[in-house]
């Protein structure tokens, strides 16, 4: 079984670890790996003869979306849906990467939108359709590559592992935060004082609304708040709960007791441990759009337009209806991508 990339999978600069996996031998059209054979002991496409060359690395675009996005992949490991389309330079002088910052640039998405017509606005998710004649149609630079390739790929290199730290979402990093404070006590033994909650009546995930009313209350629904004397310990409630409702959408007041939880004197080191690591990951985030900016100046000097044409170009895409639509790449945080985060689950030893 191949790992298997979608469109959906496709962020600016960034790709999701894939969830899928195909048994790409029975495809019935295995397209780009029609002559390839996937080895499941080395988790790699094999060449069964000569073919034309496959580099490294090509170009991932998904097909439908708000507007051109691209990103890596690693066509020998890794599977591509119909919803996907890759690419590559015809030859070699233009190295994947270089490629990379064209398709997520800013002129190239005006012109996609503008000159190729490849996208309608109003038209919700899916509003740009990029197929082969749409990269195909998108115009290079007309000085030889190697005056402009290196200054596009540079910072594009950068930016792809910029990207993969930035995607981390919070549930991710308070999921490894827990994994390093295993836990050894329950709630009931943090000596909280749940109000109008029975022990046998169940709080929805529908129903459930947490915030923090005072420093020493934490409300979960319309009717029911639990408070305690250290203000840590609803800190911690405050970001672990609202994950224990995404994972058990129906929970009574009993089963809140038995989960599973630090002992109170290390919550306020593993809360600060949280916020380190967040504050590192949103330091990605501020270089990501630094980046994605370097790049966009790099392409408009690649392209050597005329002035008064980049000044409009960059003014248009700052204005409705282009800026929420032909500028409004994905994010590699955007919250389109759920998390796959553990928790510590009552009843369930656990194992870090």
């Amino acid at each position: 079984m191949a790992p298997l990339v979608r469109g959906a999978d496709v962020y600016a600069y960034h790709l999701a670890p894939p969830e899928r996996f195909a048994p790409i031998a029975q495809a019935e059209d295995p397209s780009l790996w029609a002559r390839l054979r996937w080895n499941a002991a080395e988790g790699a496409f094999i060449c069964e003869d000569t073919i034309t060359h496959v580099p490294e690395f090509m170009v991932a675009s998904a097909v439908i979306g708000i507007t051109l996005n691209a990103a890596l992949i690693q066509p020998y490991s890794i599977a591509a849906q119909d919803t996907t389309l890759l690419s590559v330079w015809a030859d070699d002088s233009v190295p994947p990467h270089c490629l990379l910052g064209l398709l997520n640039s800013q002129l190239l998405r005006w012109y996609s939108w503008i000159l190729l017509r490849s996208g309608v606005t109003g038209g919700g998710r899916r509003d740009h359709h990029t197929y082969p004649r749409t990269i195909a149609s998108l115009p290079a630079p007309s000085r030889p590559a190697p005056q402009w390739a290196e200054t596009i790929a540079a910072p594009v290199s950068d930016i792809v592992a910029v990207a993969s730290r930035a995607a981390v979402l919070d549930p991710e990093i308070w999921a490894a935060t827990l994994e390093r404070f295993e836990p050894t006590s329950t709630l009931a033994a943090w000596g909280l004082r749940w109000q109008a909650w029975p022990e046998d009546k169940a709080v929805t995930s529908g129903a459930r609304a947490v915030a923090r009313e005072r420093d020493d209350c934490l409300r979960l629904s319309r009717t029911v708040a639990l408070t305690a004397d250290d203000p840590a310990l609803l800190d911690f409630l405050e970001v672990h709960l609202p994950l224990v409702f995404d994972v058990t959408p129906r929970i009574t007041r009993e089963a809140a007791q038995a989960l599973p939880v630090p002992e109170p004197k290390a919550v306020p080191r593993l809360l600060q441990a949280y916020r380190d690591t967040a504050t590192v990951r949103d330091t990605d985030r501020e270089e990501y759009l630094r980046l994605v900016e370097v790049i966009d100046e790099a392409v408009f000097s690649a392209y050597d337009l005329p002035a008064r044409l980049e000044k409009n170009i960059r003014k248009r895409m700052t204005e409705f209806p282009l800026s929420d639509y032909a500028a409004n790449y994905r994010k590699p945080w955007e919250p389109t991508r759920r998390p796959h985060i553990k928790l510590f689950i009552p009843g369930q030893r656990y194992h870090g």
